[in-house]
């Protein structure tokens, strides 16, 4: 009896220590601006390798105004605009959504002055297991109606491991939207965590297959790392 009780601690021992290193979670660093130092590296290598801009928000409140900088130093006064906005709609990112749509008219009065011929889509993108992976809620195009709707029914929820599949909204954005021919082409990344590098059998989400679609459909990737609000 006493050594099958021996063996029953042993077992339950190496259990206990299985589970903790399951929930372990990595270490996740931040910079001055409480942005995750991944986030601000691999979001300014996706738009150093498109041509786009690569910014950051020190907070929701700065959010806008840093949206409406990547159109000042990113979008052209003097070829027709298409812009999609691809959204990282996990939890942590509720805040960041309440203050963009709230801002929104604001935004897109930027927009207007600085190019009025333009269109606008919008994008959602999460990670797997989730409710939905990446999703089109507007395609692009003018007016600023659908796209407020759009933002209005832009709920946050999932996520949970810090990187999300922003390479499965960028896909999305890049494969499934009218794209002009005339038309300066143009994402928006707005997320607080970095892309999953780890999905290496999803070759059609990945950072080759969106180097290689945004080299084909001449689309600039612009970013927007956001403060990561206490999930980091």
């Amino acid at each position: 009896m006493k050594k099958l009780s021996s063996i029953v601690a042993a077992i339950l021992a190496v259990q206990l220590c299985a589970c903790s290193v399951r929930v372990r979670a990595p270490k996740i660093t931040v910079d001055v601006d409480g942005v995750a130092n991944t986030t601000v590296k691999s979001f300014g290598e996706i738009s150093t390798e498109t041509g786009g801009v690569s910014l950051k928000a020190k907070g929701a409140a700065q959010l806008p105004d840093q949206i409406i900088t990547v159109f000042k130093r990113g979008v052209p006064k003097d070829k027709p605009i298409d812009l999609v906005f691809v959204v990282d709609t996990t939890g942590s990112m509720q805040d960041d959504i309440d203050e963009a749509r709230r801002k929104m008219k604001q935004i897109v009065r930027a927009l207007d002055e600085r190019n009025p011929d333009h269109r606008v889509g919008v994008v959602a993108y999460r990670d797997l297991d989730d409710v939905y992976v990446a999703k089109t809620y507007t395609k692009l195009q003018a007016g600023e109606g659908k796209v407020l709707r759009s933002l209005d029914r832009l709920k946050a929820d999932g996520g949970g491991d810090f990187p999300e599949h922003v390479y499965a909204g960028l896909v999305e954005a890049l494969k499934d939207q009218p794209w002009r021919d005339e038309a300066s082409h143009h994402i928006l990344v707005i997320g607080d965590a970095p892309p999953h590098d780890d999905y290496k059998k999803d070759k059609k989400h990945s950072r080759a297959a969106v180097r290689k679609l945004a080299k084909e459909k001449e689309v600039k990737i612009h970013t927007i790392g956001v403060n990561c609000s206490g999930a980091c």
